[in-house]
């Protein structure tokens, strides 16, 4: 198993983004405040929005509308963000998108949020602008948001031969979910929010490449001395690989956008 880093300086990027005037917006949070300012930079988006100040009755709304993306507090009284995620993830693994906002970090690691199927996870105070782009962003179909190559240059190249991916998930050294993969890397740390380019080769016909450039969501350490794990969300997957990619991930029905591992 071969694996190359190089750190790269960062530079701003592009990415396909869906126009929200054709989005519905749940908003969850039982801060009426923070519910209306949130719900009112959808509204001026072009959003249909619902509002909601707890689980229970966000879960009422969800299955009798037709809703494309859901923007939950986590800690809430009676049925909270978590459990709200989980219902919805056990209806459909992926629609509607699931991003939190919080306040407390001990309420939800990222990486247990991205695991149990959240799209996104963003901490109290948050920029309005960031949560807006990354949900106009998950809400295009991955064909086209995994299409577009970034305008700039990763931070990190990893380069890694796997036998499959199968033994490569056995082994705890990479783990696909429907919206990136966890990664053991070996040293020096890739930080959060950092843009990753990587290539893995696999010795496995149905999916024997996967190329692209993603962002660093999370990183935590490993039980292997020296490593640690990190996960990574898809932003391009180049043309050689991005159909293989997709038609894999599609015949895998993952709840996990990102595993833990």
């Amino acid at each position: 198993m071969g694996v190359q880093y190089a750190r790269h300086k960062m530079a701003k990027r592009g990415c396909k983004m869906v126009d929200l005037k054709e989005s519905t917006v749940l908003v969850v949070d039982d801060e009426p405040d923070l519910c209306d300012m949130v719900a009112f930079e959808f509204k001026l988006q072009g959003s249909r929005v619902f509002a909601a100040n707890n689980g229970r009755s966000a879960l009422g709304i969800v299955e009798s509308h037709h809703v494309n993306a859901v923007i939950t507090d986590i800690r809430m009284a009676g049925y909270n963000g978590i459990e709200l995620l989980d219902n919805i993830r056990s209806r459909n693994i992926s629609d509607p998108a699931v991003f939190f906002i919080t306040a407390y970090e001990s309420d939800l690691a990222p990486s247990e949020a991205y695991h149990r199927g959240a799209e996104g996870i963003f901490p109290k105070p948050f920029s309005l602008k960031s949560l807006v782009d990354n949900v106009q962003k998950v809400l295009a179909p991955p064909k086209e948001r995994w299409a577009h190559r970034p305008a700039s240059m990763p931070a990190w190249i990893i380069e890694r031969q796997f036998p499959s991916v199968e033994e490569a998930r056995e082994e705890s050294l990479l783990q696909l979910g429907r919206g990136g993969f966890a990664l053991t890397t070996i040293g020096e740390r890739p930080r959060v929010g950092e843009l990753t380019g990587f290539k893995f080769v696999l010795k496995d016909p149905e999916l024997p490449l996967i190329e692209g450039t993603g962002t660093v969501r999370w990183v935590r350490p490993s039980l292997r001395g020296d490593t640690c794990v990190s996960g990574i969300e898809f932003d391009y997957l180049s043309d050689a690989c991005r159909s293989n990619v997709l038609d894999w991930i599609d015949a895998q029905h993952f709840v996990a956008y990102i595993p833990r591992m």
